[in-house]
């Protein structure tokens, strides 16, 4: 296109050079003929007029052409100049199309790029809220681990108190049976020292007579036909077996019940376990209850009176070893691991100074010496007893 537009563009120009060549030679022809055709001849001016007349006819229509030839040029070149800057415009509005196209794909590939960044930065961020929401679900699990292993911790810690309470529990009981046992032991020494007292205060006539009737029956007891030496030895015999069988009825019941109670001992400090409600319903209460009822009768007491205070004592036995926390409880207190003390109305010292007074001292005396008299007359023996006991030492002073 551009090369059409040279070679129009040049043709034009020549054209136009030859026509402006042409002008130029125009006024020469106009200026020599004419006056040497004035001067000599004179009667041809008609036809240098009708010449010069042609010749602007001819400089008018050459002036036309090209006139024609300038606007058929400029118009070829204002349409060459319209298709150039068409094509121009066309070419800059395709390359700026291009530009843009380019550009917008550009956009577009960044906005894509973008898009995929976001996407990476939202899968991302969703993979962080994944995680933490586990480390969050984590936490909540260790948490709650935690509360299971405090719970257990607290489980155990309950499980060693009620363990720890339950070892000093069986503890505090073994010790109050053993120490039941020590004072059964105590009571039945001290009941016995105080029925032997009894007897010797007031069945001591009764007994005198029984060894005088043996005395008697050994004296006689002899034959006029018998050596001397042969009845004596069998008076002697009669005495002791009188003696022995007398002795046997009077103490048979108090020393079965001492054999009784140190059997009862030497077992709990064996096997260290308790009396069971047989040895203690049959053995002492029965068996012993009835025996010392027969001994106290024969030696001039009144055996019902002692086989109610010895009831007594073995109740106060078989509830310790049936109920040994109740007992526990009343001496020492309720059993606690923080060994915290509550108020009360009688301090618990005091209470134990009692029960172990009545259990291993009153009860046994009161059971070996009502039998033989009422404690109106023990006490109006021991007042005087004490004070002849002072008198007879301010004499001898």
């Amino acid at each position: 296109m551009f090369d059409s537009f040279m070679r129009n563009f040049e043709n034009s120009f020549s054209s136009t050079l030859r026509t402006l060549h042409r002008i130029n030679e125009i006024p020469v022809y106009e200026s020599s003929p004419t006056p040497e055709y004035s001067s000599t001849h004179g009667g041809s001016g008609a036809v240098g007029n009708s010449s010069a007349v042609d010749l602007q006819n001819h400089t008018k229509e050459i002036e036309q052409d090209l006139m024609n030839s300038v606007e058929s040029q400029l118009v070829l070149y204002a349409r060459d100049n319209r298709q150039l800057a068409d094509r121009a415009h066309s070419r800059s509005s395709r390359e700026a199309d291009q530009c843009i196209l380019s550009a917008f794909e550009r956009s577009v590939k960044e906005q894509a790029r973008s898009n995929e960044l976001k996407e990476r930065e939202i899968s991302l961020s969703m993979r962080k809220l994944q995680l933490k929401q586990t480390e969050l679900a984590l936490s909540s699990s260790s948490h709650m681990l935690e509360k299971i292993k405090l719970s257990l911790g607290f489980q155990k810690a309950s499980f060693q108190g009620e363990k720890f309470k339950t070892q000093m529990q069986d503890t505090r009981h073994a010790e109050i049976l053993r120490t039941l046992i020590d004072f059964l032991v105590s009571a039945v020494v001290i009941m016995s020292v105080c029925f032997a007292y009894g007897t010797y205060v007031h069945s001591y006539q009764r007994i005198t007579d029984v060894t005088a009737a043996c005395s008697a029956a050994s004296r006689g007891s002899k034959s006029w036909w018998v050596p001397n030496s042969v009845s004596n030895f069998n008076s002697g015999l009669q005495f002791v077996r009188c003696h022995v069988i007398a002795a046997t009825r009077m103490c048979f019941g108090i020393v079965m019940i001492v054999a009784i109670a140190w059997l009862a001992s030497q077992r709990s400090a064996l096997t260290g376990s308790n009396m069971p409600i047989t040895f203690n319903f049959i053995l002492l209460g029965v068996i012993c209850g009835f025996a010392g009822r027969f001994c106290a009768n024969t030696l001039g007491g009144d055996g019902n009176i002692w086989l109610v205070w010895w009831e007594v004592l073995c109740s106060i036995h078989l509830l310790g070893n049936c109920y040994p926390s109740v007992i526990y409880h009343v001496l020492h207190g309720p059993i606690s691991v923080t060994h915290s003390k509550d108020g009360m109305w009688l301090p618990y010292w005091f209470r134990r100074c009692i029960f172990y007074a009545v259990l291993g001292l009153v009860i046994p005396a009161l059971t070996g010496l009502l039998p033989f008299a009422s404690l109106s007359d023990w006490t109006d023996h021991f007042t005087e007893e004490i004070k002849s006991f002072f008198v007879g030492n301010e004499v001898e002073a």
